[in-house]
């Protein structure tokens, strides 16, 4: 599981990370088990997550359901022009 170890007690408010970084610093073996994963994207999923912190949080339409369905991607993706590989958004 990917965690915040320690976090200041003011202005650690934020939703990024070095997802690249983050598997670099990995030792190998974790990241040849990352390479062989993949990730459910869920946007009904994500918006549900969502609506447990705000109550008031719009939820997805049956239509905007069917039009979105959960889809599978790697969980080690490589950038298109640099080849850094990285951690998909967990």
């Amino acid at each position: 599981a990917f965690f915040c170890r320690a976090a200041p007690a003011e202005g650690a408010e934020t939703c990024f990370a070095d997802a690249a970084a983050a598997l670099e610093m990995l030792p190998a073996a974790a990241q040849e088990r990352l390479e062989a994963l993949e990730c459910v994207c869920s946007l009904a999923h994500h918006d549900k997550k969502l609506q447990l912190r705000k109550p008031d949080y719009p939820t997805l339409t049956p239509q905007q359901r069917r039009a979105n369905p959960p889809r599978r991607v790697p969980a080690v993706l490589v950038h298109p022009e640099t080849g850094r590989r990285s951690l998909y958004g967990l």
